[in-house]
């Protein structure tokens, strides 16, 4: 229940790059992998936004050199930026 009312919180305010940067922060282990079972797909739907959408904001996460992508698996390796991008989010 908790899950759907911060989700609801966050599409109000949040753009979709901000709620995918929130939800990758939240899922990522100490050194910054993402769990290999968590699909494109699933971030998608946990973040109120369709695949392909999801798919755009992640590889633009990685051509800034905030995620790495390996062979379908997700690392952030800038926390401090992918953070920003919470901020920076916001919407008005």
């Amino acid at each position: 229940m908790r899950h759907l009312v911060e989700l609801a919180g966050d599409l109000a305010l949040l753009g979709v790059p901000a709620r995918i940067a929130k939800l990758l922060l939240r899922l990522a282990d100490p050194d910054g992998w993402v769990p290999e079972d968590v699909t494109q797909q699933e971030i998608a739907e946990m973040t109120g936004t369709v695949r392909q959408v999801a798919n755009r904001v992640i590889a633009e996460l990685a051509h800034l050199g905030v995620l790495e992508l390996e062979r379908g698996h997700i690392r952030v390796v800038d926390r401090a930026r992918l953070a920003a991008q919470i901020g920076e989010g916001q919407t008005e």
